[in-house]
C-alpha cells in the first residue's frame, strides 16, 4: 500500500510541475483587492517512526548480557489526518497563512517470542533503571503490545508574490512552526515459565522552529496548480516517562528529558478547480525530519557482565511522512 501511495504522490507532483511549466493562463494576481480564504483537508497519512524494542534476547549465567533488542511494535502509524488553513491576501503582493493539523493512530499486536529465533538462550528484559533484577525465559514469552501515536502542529507563514511572466507567480515564504509528536506504549509480558511483567512508556517531543521556502502557482481557466517546498530548523524537547511492574517482585520507574535539534524538508503539490468562491482539489506531500526520539531499552542488570550495560535512555532516528487527500476551500 505504501509503494502505491508514494507512486501516486510522485505522479501528482510531476503532473503539477508539468502543468506549471506549460500553463498559458494567469495565476493568482500579485496585487488587487484584499481577499480572505479558508480551506480544510482530509488526508491518508503515513508516519515512519522508530521501532519499539523494549525486550532483549539475552544470555544466561554467568554473563547475563543482552544479545540483541526485540522489536514488538506493529506497522508504522497510518490513518486520517485533518488540516485547516486560514489565509489573507492583501491588496499588495503580501499574503499570510495560519494553518493547523492533527493525526492519531492506535495499534495492537500479539506475538509469541522464542529465544531460538534470536540466536540466544533466553528472551526477557532488564529493569528501566538497571538497578533491579532482570528476567529471561528459556521457553517462550507471550507479548501483547498497544501503541498510540499522535501528531499535531500549527504554523504561520508570510509570503511575497512575484510575477514571473508567462502567467507564473513565485512566492518566497518565511514562517514559524510549532509541532508535537507523541508515542505511548503499553506492554504485557507473560513467559511460559511463570514470569509476568507490565510496562508503560511514553515519550513526547515538542518542536519549535523557523521555516523558509518557495511557492509556485499557475492558473489555467478554473484550474489552479500549486507547488510548495519548505525547509525548517527546529529545537526539540523530548520528555520520557516509564513504569515497569514485575509481578510479586518490584516496580521500577524512570523519567528523562533531552534537548536536541532537527532539520525538516517538505514538498507538496496541489491541483484544484474553482466554482465561484469555492475550490476543491487533491493534494499530496512528503516530509522528512532528521530527528524523532527513540526509546532505547535497558541492557543494564545487577549481576554478571550486565552491570556494564546501559539503563533505558533516549536515542534518535530520522522520520519520513507521506500524505494524499482532498481539500475544500472558500474565498471571501
Amino acid at each position: 500500500m505504501m509503494l502505491k501511495m508514494r507512486i501516486a504522490i510522485l505522479i501528482l507532483v510531476l503532473e503539477t510541475v508539468a502543468f506549471l511549466a506549460t500553463s498559458p493562463c494567469a495565476a493568482q494576481s500579485v496585487s488587487g483587492d484584499a481577499e480572505g480564504y479558508v480551506d480544510g483537508g482530509v488526508f491518508l497519512y503515513h508516519l515512519d517512526m522508530p521501532d519499539y524494542a523494549p525486550l532483549a534476547a539475552r544470555n544466561g549465567s554467568p554473563t547475563l548480557t543482552a544479545v540483541s533488542s526485540i522489536a514488538v511494535s506493529g506497522d508504522d502509524p497510518e490513518g486520517a489526518l485533518g488540516s485547516l488553513t486560514m489565509g489573507w491576501r492583501t491588496a499588495t503582493p503580501l499574503f499570510f497563512e495560519l494553518s493547523g493539523r492533527t493525526f492519531s493512530d492506535d495499534t495492537q499486536t500479539e506475538a509469541n517470542l522464542y529465544p531460538a529465533a534470536y540466536g540466544a538462550p533466553r528472551v526477557g528484559y532488564y529493569s528501566l533503571t538497571g538497578t533491579r533484577g532482570a528476567y529471561g525465559t528459556i521457553g517462550f514469552a507471550h507479548v501483547n503490545t498497544e501503541c498510540s501515536f499522535s501528531e499535531s502542529g500549527g504554523r504561520i507563514l508570510g509570503g511575497y508574490a512575484i510575477d514571473l511572466g508567462e502567467d507564473l507567480v513565485l512566492s518566497p515564504v518565511i514562517g514559524f512552526e510549532v509541532m508535537e509528536i507523541g508515542q505511548e506504549y503499553a506492554l504485557d509480558y507473560a513467559s511460559s515459565t511463570g514470569n509476568r511483567m507490565w510496562l508503560r512508556e511514553e515519550v513526547d517531543a515538542g518542536y519549535r522552529g523557523a521555516l523558509v521556502g518557495l511557492r509556485l502557482q499557475a492558473r489555467k481557466g478554473a484550474f489552479l496548480a500549486d507547488v510548495r517546498g519548505l525547509v525548517g530548523w527546529y529545537t526539540v524537547r523530548a520528555e520520557y516517562d516509564g513504569t515497569m511492574r514485575v509481578e510479586s517482585d518490584y516496580t521500577d520507574a524512570l523519567s528523562l528529558s533531552e534537548n536536541d535539534c532537527a532539520t525538516g524538508l517538505e514538498l507538496s503539490a496541489e491541483l484544484s478547480r474553482q466554482w465561484g468562491d469555492w475550490t476543491i482539489g487533491v493534494q499530496g506531500g512528503v516530509r522528512y525530519l532528521s530527528y524523532v526520539p527513540e526509546i532505547v531499552a535497558s541492557t543494564k542488570g545487577t549481576m554478571g557482565d550486565a552491570v556494564n550495560g546501559e539503563p533505558t535512555h533516549l536515542g534518535g532516528d530520522d522520520s519520513k511522512a507521506f500524505s494524499l487527500g482532498l481539500k475544500l476551500g472558500y474565498s471571501f
